[in-house]
């Protein structure tokens, strides 16, 4: 029997994982909330898991049911809320000991709830070995603490002001990226000789690894052996640019008058700001991609 309930969990996993991605986020939101309710509120690591999705977007999906719980305690009948938020006390204890159950306000349900499962959390962090886990129960902790505070003061901070500041700083970082692009592209156009053919040819690795970290970070990828394809793709470009446009550039200093190490060093401020801007870009990609799903939702 318990073999058969391991094999008809493994289904279900497999079945979970290959959901639809809108599915599978409503999936990932039912299950969380389910949790809360039974008084035991998954991590997002385990969230994560259950659907083959990785932390930070679990985390997401755990945010969501929280501002959701939160909204729907807020608009809550008051009288409602003031009899769930009532202690019970047992009649067996001599000094009337509140034994509310943490639970009792389904994890979100009032302030006196939210507050003991903050406590429980904080409770199963310090006991968990692993700091992964550790951190994502802190964090929980950390949004039922947030989830006291008045809607309109939660609203004044919306999804969509923060995609917006990313945008911004996207702009701020593809113009760094530019810049150490432009300058190992004219390094290199230096070094060539003088005729347009080599001078394109001189000037090609850099443009290239510019269009190849532009396209990862914009096009989202929901098979991860694709994803590590693109990745792989990406590093060998970059690889290439990188020792091409060195050499290059370090020819070019020494030919304008630099001496002893600037000639070996310049080049690594320029291949070094390629690629933080890059790996920057990317993770600003993934980041907006995601605040725009909450937006659309």
């Amino acid at each position: 029997m318990s073999q058969q309930t391991a094999v008809a969990e493994q289904e279900a996993a497999a079945a979970r994982k290959a959901l639809p991605l809108p599915a599978r986020r409503q999936a990932a939101r039912v299950m969380y909330r389910e949790s809360v309710s039974a008084g035991m509120p998954m991590t997002p690591a385990e969230v994560g898991e259950a659907f083959g999705m990785s932390v930070r977007w679990s985390r997401e999906r755990v945010a969501e049911v929280g501002a959701d719980l939160a909204e729907l305690a807020d608009l809550a009948d008051p009288a409602e809320r003031a009899e769930r938020a009532e202690p019970v006390t047992s009649d067996d204890s001599p000094s009337g000991e509140d034994n509310t159950d943490p639970a009792a306000g389904r994890g979100w349900g009032s302030a006196e709830a939210r507050a003991a499962w903050q406590g429980d959390l904080l409770r199963r962090a310090e006991r968990v070995s692993d700091p992964e886990e550790a951190a994502d129960l802190r964090e929980q902790a950390a949004e039922a603490v947030a989830a006291d505070q008045p809607t309109a003061a939660r609203v004044m901070a919306p999804a969509d002001g923060s995609l917006a500041q990313h945008k911004r700083i996207r702009w701020g970082v593809r113009a760094a990226l530019t810049l150490g692009v432009v300058a190992s592209t004219v390094a290199n156009v230096l070094h060539a000789v003088d005729n347009p053919i080599s001078q394109t040819i001189a000037a090609w690795p850099p443009l290239a690894l510019l269009f190849t970290v532009e396209l990862i970070s914009r096009v989202p990828v929901h098979r991860r052996w694709l994803a590590t394809v693109r990745l792989v793709a990406t590093a060998v470009i970059a690889g290439i640019a990188a020792w091409v446009s060195y050499w290059h550039m370090a020819d070019v200093i020494a030919r304008y008058g630099e001496t002893g190490a600037s000639p070996y060093l310049i080049p690594l401020t320029v291949d070094g700001l390629v690629i933080v801007a890059s790996v920057c870009l990317v993770e600003l990609g993934s980041r907006i991609r995601s605040l725009s799903e909450q937006v659309t939702q």
